[in-house]
């Protein structure tokens, strides 16, 4: 284990610099994606500070991170001990729900959140637009999802996921437009991974592209048809791709 302290720390009373610093150190493993190092310093951290709702927070999102669902939950519920309120705990709980498909709780969370917060944090739109489509409740997805877009214009899964929402609303239209522009930003922004478990999570795209062109061939819109048909199979492809490199 990485062990950040020294003998001369004191580690009944360590002061408030000294976190920060320890806090800062974690963050940089974190963003740097060395996970393990983030989460032993962490660890470290809850030991001189059992009482740090920030610590048991981030120390959750890395199990997140790293699909240790309990362990997780755990964290993330000892912050809510010490602060019910503590908004960021409250966040990745709820999306701790929705990853393990318990997409009522986590809708009731996410309608909290945003009733007592009166939170403008796009994700939490997103977030409660995802579950939303996962339940059937596509009008009320789609309203979520535009929120989402609307507070941040370059999030992936927002425009995907209205996608799949507005194609189950009988949008096909509308949906391959959010779906293009959902790929656009990922050939902009290289933000593959996104992308990526969007598709893990709804892996018939092509589909989608299928029956808008022939939705526009029985409009008579014949070369918005053959576009959309002719990108059926590099759509495939694309995912077949995708997938398989997220895989090695």
């Amino acid at each position: 284990m990485l062990n950040i302290f020294n003998s001369s720390t004191n580690q009944k009373q360590p002061s408030l610099i000294l976190l920060k610093a320890y806090f800062k150190k974690a963050a940089n493993f974190f963003e740097s994606k060395q996970f393990k190092s983030a989460l032993d310093i962490y660890s470290q951290i809850i030991e001189l500070d059992p009482k740090s709702p920030e610590a048991y927070t981030e120390r959750g999102i890395i199990r997140i991170l790293q699909k240790e669902w309990d362990l997780a939950s755990q964290d993330l519920s000892r912050a809510l001990a010490l602060d019910k309120n503590y908004f960021k705990a409250r966040y990745w709980k709820a999306i701790i729900l929705a990853r393990l498909s318990r997409y009522k709780e986590a809708s009731d969370e996410f309608d909290k959140i945003i009733s007592e917060t009166k939170s403008n944090f796009p994700k939490v739109y997103f977030y409660r637009g995802f579950v939303k489509t996962k339940m059937n409740f596509f009008k009320s997805a789609i309203f979520d999802l535009s929120k989402s877009i609307n507070l941040n214009e370059n999030i992936v899964e927002s425009y995907f996921w209205r996608g799949i929402a507005k194609y189950k609303w009988g949008d096909m239209v509308g949906a391959v437009h959010d779906l293009n522009t959902s790929l656009s930003i990922v050939s902009e922004n290289q933000e593959f991974d996104s992308i990526i478990e969007c598709i893990k999570e709804y892996s018939s795209i092509g589909t989608i592209y299928y029956n808008n062109g022939i939705y526009q061939a029985e409009l008579g819109r014949y070369n918005a048809a053959l576009g959309d048909l002719t990108s059926v199979k590099s759509f495939f492809a694309m995912e077949k791709e995708l997938l398989q490199s997220k895989v090695t």
